[in-house]
C-alpha cells in the first residue's frame, strides 16, 4: 500500500522558514516581523505554531536569545506558545516596521561655488 505524501506549499519557503536566521544588527522585532512576513506568504505551510515558534527562536542570535528569556521573565522557551507569541508580539509593537529599517541613499547634491553660480 502506497502512502500519499502531504502536498507542501513551496518547497523553497518552507525551507527559508525552517532555516531561519536573524541577520547581523537585526533587532528581535525585525527579525520578527520578517519571519511573520515569510510565514504570510504561504497560508498553509503545515507547520504547527510550536514548531513556527521553535524555529524563530532557534535562529536568533545568541544576545537576543538572552533578551528574550529577560522579557518573558524566564526560559522563553519554556513559554506556551500563546505565551511565546504575546511575548513577540509586545516587542513588534515596539519596533519600526521593517519597512523603515531600509536605508535610501541620499540624494547627492553638487556644491556650487558663487563664482560659478547664473544669475
Amino acid at each position: 500500500m502506497s502512502r500519499v505524501l502531504p502536498y507542501i506549499p513551496n518547497r523553497s519557503l518552507r525551507q527559508e522558514i525552517l532555516n531561519f536566521q536573524q541577520k547581523e544588527k537585526e533587532s528581535i522585532g525585525a527579525a520578527r516581523d520578517r519571519f511573520s512576513i515569510l510565514k504570510r506568504s504561504s497560508p498553509d505551510l503545515s507547520i504547527p505554531n510550536h514548531m513556527l515558534l521553535q524555529n524563530f527562536w532557534l535562529g536568533l542570535s545568541k544576545e537576543s536569545t538572552l533578551q528574550l528569556d529577560i522579557a518573558a521573565g524566564g526560559s522563553f522557551t519554556h513559554k506556551t506558545t500563546v505565551e511565546g507569541e504575546a511575548h513577540l508580539d509586545r516587542i513588534l509593537e515596539n519596533t519600526p516596521p521593517l519597512e523603515s529599517l531600509r536605508v535610501e541613499p541620499k540624494p547627492k547634491h553638487e556644491e556650487v561655488s558663487s563664482a560659478d553660480a547664473k544669475p
